[in-house]
């Protein structure tokens, strides 16, 4: 029974990390992540502070390395703005609307 959990347990961590890689190479073939923030108005230094600031300046594998071992992807750390909490305006019904439970 042990043999048989660590296998599944090993066979989890692979699928999630073929998953996790798979995921994140799908960022870079969708064209220029900077740029598709930036949008259309952005100029080059915008587009250049925004690679600054996501850790887009960094070669992929760099940044897959950091967001495999922090668990979040860069611009979580960037924010550094706590979870809102379940009274916040975010999670509260428009007038009229009714929060189902």
């Amino acid at each position: 029974m042990l043999v048989y959990t660590l296998k599944r347990l090993a066979l989890a961590v692979a699928v999630t990390l073929v998953v996790s890689a798979l995921s994140f190479g799908l960022l870079y073939l969708s064209g220029d992540p900077a740029a598709a923030i930036g949008g259309e108005a952005a100029t080059d230094a915008d587009i250049s502070n925004i690679r600054k600031i996501y850790g887009l300046d960094r070669p992929p594998a760099s940044g897959y390395e950091m967001s495999v071992s922090i668990g979040q992807t860069p611009s979580a750390h960037v924010q550094r703005q706590p979870a809102p909490s379940q009274d916040s305006p975010r999670t509260k019904p428009r007038s009229g609307e009714s929060r189902r439970d």
